[in-house]
Formats: C-alpha cells, sequence, structure tokens
C-alpha cells in the first residue's frame, strides 16, 4: 500500500489530548457543554486548516439555545450513543491536512483519558500528526476501530493498546514506528477485522501470539524490517483471507501452519528470503486467488495445479532455483537444475583444488630454478682495490648537498644513509652514502667489519658496495662512509608497514605471491653467504628494514655492521673467538640468533632462526 504524504503538521499527542478532553470538566462526565468546548479548544489550537475541514465548528446559537446538540452536525463529528445522547462517539477527519501547536491542556491527558467512554471510532488518517502514540490511549475502553495510519508517527507501538478489549480494527500503517509488535495487541478478542502495521520500520520477529487472532480476516506486516521465521502458529488464524508479509527479512521454509488457512485469498510473502521448496498444500487451497511468492530463495519442482495453473494471478519471478510448473512460467526443467547443481558442487571442490595445486607448483618451481641457478662468486674486489675509483670527502658532500636532511632516506645501525648524485667511470650515477656515526660506541669496528664481508662477496641479492670514503671532514674530525648502490623502491618494512598518513590511494600493496618471492630472495641470499663462500658470514640482523626492493620488487640484503664472519676454528669447532663488529649481544629484538647468547650451537641452528623469523 503507498503512503501519501499531506501538507501541515501537528504533534499526535495534542490532538488527542483535545479529543480525550471531550469528557473533562469540573461537572458531571455527561454533561454535553464538556464536548463542546473542548471541540472549541481543540479548533483554537489547529492554525492551519487549508481545506476549511473545521469551518462547520460554529458554537452561534442563532437564538435556538440548542448548543448542547448543535455540534453533532459538525464535519466530523458523530454522536450516535444511545446510552448518552447528545455525546460525541465518533471523530473522523480523515484526509482534513490539519496542522497547529501542541495545546496547553496536555498537562491533563493523563487525569481526563479514561473519561470518554463513548468514543467508538478514533479515524486521524492521511494527515500530518508527529510525535508518539500515548500509552493512555489504552484507557479508551469501548474503542472499536483505531485509523491513524499515513502520518509522521514515531516511537513504538505502546503496549497498553492492548487493553482496547473491543477493538476490531487497527489500522497504523505508513508511519514511522519503530521496535517490536508488542504481544499485547495480538490478543485482543475483538480483533477480527483488520490488524494494519505496514510500511512502518518494525523490527525483530513475528510474536508467536498472532495465533491467537483465530477470527480475524486481515494481517498486513508488509514493507517492515521483521526478521526470523513466520511462526507455524499462523495456521490457528482459521478466518484469515488476506495475509501480506512482504518486503521484509523474514527467512526460513514456508510454515506448515498454512495449510490450516482453508478460507485464504490473498498471500503475498515476497522479497523476502524464504528457502526451500514451494508447498504443495497450496494448490489445494481452493479460495486463494492471489499468490506472489516473488524474490525469495525458493528451490526445488513448481506445482503444476490450482492456481500454479493461472498466470494472472501467480509470481515466482526472483526464485532462480526453481525449475519444473506450468509452461508459462519458463523455469528449466528440473532434471537439467539437478545437472547444474552437480557441477556447481563440482566446481565449488575442484577450483580450490586447482589453486593450491597452482600455488604449490609455481612455489617448487622458484626454488628448483634458485637453486639450479649457478650463484656466481666475483673474486675481484669490489673497493679497496687500485683499479677502482676513490671518492673524496669533498665529493661526498657536494653530491649530497652538505648532507642535507633533504637527502636522508634512511638510517642503519650506527648510522645515517643519504642519497647522492655524482659522475662514477664518466657517467652520472645515484647512490646510497651510509655515513658512520663513530661517536657510537663500536661504530668502528662495526665500519670495518662491513668492509671485511663485503669485499668478498657478490650476489643479485646482496646490496652492491661501490666504494668506501675514510678520511677527514671540513672539522677536521674522523669520516668513515660506505658508497652503496641505491634501491629506488625502499626497504620491505616500508611496504608491510606503510605510514599511515600516506593517500590510500597510493599505499604500497604486495600480494601473497610477491610474498612469497621476496621470502625466497633472502632465503637464497642467506644460503649464499652460509654455504657458498668461505669462510661464511652470518649476517645476525635480518629484519624488514634491512631488506631493500629494487623495480622488479627484488629482495636486496643490506646493512652488514653486525655480520660475524666464522673463521676455520670457529667453523670446525663452532666456539672460540671471531671477528665480529661487536662483543657483546645485538641485533633487533625478535632477530638475534641463538648464536650470540650460546656459541655451542651449531652454525645450521642459528640460521635456521634467522630465516624463520624473517618469514615470521
Amino acid at each position: 500500500m503507498a503512503c501519501y504524504p499531506c501538507t501541515w503538521q501537528v504533534p499526535m499527542l495534542s490532538l488527542l489530548a483535545h479529543i480525550l478532553l471531550l469528557a473533562s470538566s469540573s461537572v458531571s462526565i455527561y454533561h454535553v457543554n464538556d464536548d463542546l468546548s473542548v471541540l472549541l479548544s481543540f479548533k483554537y489550537y489547529i492554525k492551519n486548516d487549508p481545506g476549511q475541514a473545521l469551518s462547520s465548528w460554529d458554537a452561534t446559537d442563532n437564538g435556538t439555545n440548542n448548543l448542547s446538540t448543535d455540534f453533532c452536525r459538525w464535519n466530523g463529528i458523530a454522536c450516535n450513543d444511545h446510552r448518552h445522547p447528545g455525546r460525541v462517539t465518533a471523530i473522523r477527519l480523515r484526509g482534513s491536512d490539519l496542522g497547529g501547536t501542541i495545546s496547553p491542556h496536555i498537562g491533563t491527558l493523563p487525569v481526563d483519558i479514561g473519561r470518554l467512554r463513548s468514543l467508538q471510532v478514533l479515524d486521524l488518517s492521511h494527515n500530518r500528526f508527529e510525535g508518539q502514540i500515548p500509552q493512555s490511549l489504552g484507557n479508551i475502553t469501548g474503542l472499536s476501530k483505531l485509523c491513524i495510519s499515513n502520518n509522521y508517527l514515531n516511537g513504538t507501538i505502546p503496549t497498553s493498546l492492548g487493553k482496547l478489549r473491543a477493538l476490531a480494527s487497527m489500522d497504523i500503517s505508513c508511519n514511522f514506528l519503530s521496535g517490536r509488535i508488542p504481544q499485547e495487541i495480538l490478543s485482543i478478542p475483538a480483533l477480527t477485522i483488520l490488524l494494519k502495521l505496514s510500511n512502518n520500520a518494525l523490527s525483530g520477529s513475528i510474536p508467536t501470539q498472532i495465533g491467537h487472532l483465530n477470527n480475524l480476516i486481515a494481517i498486513d506486516l508488509s514493507m517492515n524490517k521483521l526478521t526470523g521465521e513466520i511462526p507455524d502458529d499462523i495456521g490457528s488464524c482459521v478466518q484469515l483471507q488476506l495475509l501480506h508479509l512482504q518486503g521484509n527479512i523474514l527467512q526460513g521454509k514456508l510454515p506448515k501452519g498454512l495449510e490450516k488457512l482453508g478460507v485464504l485469498e490473498n498471500l503475498d510473502l515476497s522479497r523476502n528470503n524464504l528457502i526451500g521448496p514451494i508447498p504443495e498444500f497450496l494448490e489445494r487451497i481452493k479460495t486463494l486467488n492471489h499468490l506472489n511468492l516473488s524474490f525469495n530463495n525458493l528451490s526445488g519442482p513448481v506445482p503444476d495445479t490450482g492456481i500454479f495453473c493461472n498466470a494472472t494471478i501467480l509470481s515466482l519471478t526472483g526464485n532462480s532455483m526453481l525449475c519444473g510448473g506450468p509452461p508459462f512460467l519458463q523455469f528449466p526443467s528440473c532434471a537439467s537444475v539437478h545437472s547444474q547443481h552437480r557441477m556447481h558442487l563440482l566446481i565449488v571442490f575442484c577450483i580450490p583444488g586447482t589453486l593450491i595445486f597452482l600455488l604449490f607448483s609455481i612455489t617448487t618451481y622458484c626454488c628448483i630454478k634458485r637453486r639450479v641457478k649457478p650463484n656466481i662468486v666475483y673474486q675481484e674486489n669490489l673497493f679497496l682495490s687500485e683499479a677502482h675509483e676513490r671518492i673524496s670527502y669533498n665529493q661526498l658532500r657536494s653530491a649530497t648537498q652538505s648532507f642535507s636532511p633533504a637527502n636522508l632516506i634512511g638510517s642503519g645501525s650506527f648510522g645515517n644513509v643519504y642519497i647522492g648524485t655524482f659522475i662514477i667511470d664518466e657517467n652520472l650515477a645515484t647512490v646510497a652514502i651510509k655515513v658512520i656515526n663513530l661517536n657510537l660506541r663500536g661504530a668502528s669496528r662495526s665500519f670495518l667489519t662491513e668492509c671485511n664481508a663485503l669485499r668478498r662477496i657478490r650476489h643479485r641479492n646482496l646490496v652492491k658496495v661501490i666504494t668506501v670514503c675514510s678520511g677527514l671532514d671540513h672539522n677536521g674530525d674522523e669520516f668513515k662512509a660506505l658508497v652503496l648502490e641505491f634501491i629506488c623502491n625502499g626497504s620491505l618494512d616500508e611496504w608491510l608497514h606503510p605510514n599511515t598518513m600516506e593517500n590510500s590511494m597510493t599505499a604500497k600493496r604486495l600480494s601473497l605471491m610477491r610474498r612469497l618471492c621476496i621470502a625466497l630472495d633472502v632465503a637464497v641470499a642467506l644460503e649464499y653467504l652460509h654455504h657458498n663462500i668461505e669462510p661464511p658470514i652470518v649476517h645476525s640482523d635480518i629484519k624488514p628494514s634491512n631488506i631493500l626492493l629494487d623495480d622488479d620488487l627484488v629482495a636486496h640484503v643490506t646493512d652488514f655492521g653486525l655480520a660475524k664472519i666464522m673463521y676455520a676454528e670457529v667453523w670446525n669447532k663452532n666456539h672460540g673467538d671471531n671477528e665480529s663488529s661487536s662483543l657483546a649481544v645485538k641485533g633487533t629484538i625478535g632477530y638475534v640468533p641463538p648464536g650470540q647468547l650460546l656459541l655451542l650451537f651449531k652454525l645450521e641452528l642459528f640460521l635456521v632462526h634467522f630465516n624463520g623469523f624473517f618469514l615470521l
């Protein structure tokens, strides 16, 4: 059902206050002038009446002296109570576009609400009333029809409405009500005509007490946010002719209780998440002349008799797993659907297995390719040789703009790393210049250790050393620096833990396969250091910040400041003195090899330890 907004607004509680004050007075409850005065007060606070709905509300007696009964002829007012003649029994202001302010009489509402014993019909639908439905409305025990639909009411449905034991019809649809459906209103014995709560924002499940409405003709709970399953107790509503539950989030199968609804004419369960087959008993309900089960997740064969043979009163679209049925439904045959289901199962199981096999195969291939590729050890010295060009302090200072902070790209264990540009072998080259901070304890030893380690090695996964600079700076202080190959893509740490301030569009990402290749690169580099040169070299500080990535995201191990050279006596006996950058335990926490804590451990043990922690 569509909801039609109107033009003006008035708080619902204010309007009900005036209605409920029809009996409020200091004189007898049956004094008709009380109704007149309250109606006039109600009109006074209606400031917007564009349709002149209250134009007939005039207390002028014109000399007839019939002030007490004239209001019974006013628009929207009915006085048909034979027990109390002249009393207001119905107020019908449907679609009047009324608007106004909150009445000052609202404070008397709790006191006088129980005095409207004669009011039987309250129809305020299709207006712009706002606010909440007052709990005190439940004291109008003689009310038989309540219609406040198509307004702007909010809040929850008051449980006090369950006290309206004479209520036969309730329509509070097309509002902004929320919360659960109160169980109390589902136990009103006189509710036999209509229960319409559609087009709100009601949530929760449908209470099982709905089965108490065994004489009700129509239930409309559509276009809400109801969840859970349709209760089987719905089958107790044996007089039900209309059941609308469409546009919710209902789940589960169609309840078997629907079979008991022998006089059901209109059933709409569309646009939910219902599953399972269409029950065959639906084709046996002879009175059913409208069935809408579209846009659910129903499956299985469609019955082909009864209502299912009439295309004009049946809708099953949006259920892709249905099959069979009459030809006009255009569902596939059930045999082909079963075949497709088996194919889906085959795909579900085969695709993950194939992906796992491919991943294992690629990993194995990469490992084998890395192992069979010869690890070439170049014998010529890379620096400290006569053939290699020497670089002075002034050249480094000029290349780094006097070691400007703008050229600073990182920090190592014993110094800072700058980016610089100068001519090497008649070519303009960009290099990384690691300046040793000689004020740090062990820095000189670290520099010598790194020189001794790097002068004998060359490998594609190790950062190349171009040359060194050892001399005095412009202040006459000792100066030592390493000139290294510049790796443009930064460290692995920057890729794994990007700066949170970076733009999300440029944040660095590494796929699972790329991470695996990087781990293999590091493993190959460590294998080279441990097994392919003598004496072996132990890096001692493998961590993501010491792994650099080039243009192709190939890993290069750097920073040998804490490296250990395992001389023959250590290599053979696994203990004794050895050259190291420090006699104390050093390295990053989490990467310190057990060999530094207990030299009696075999070399192989802490080599595995190195790589294992890095992979973690």
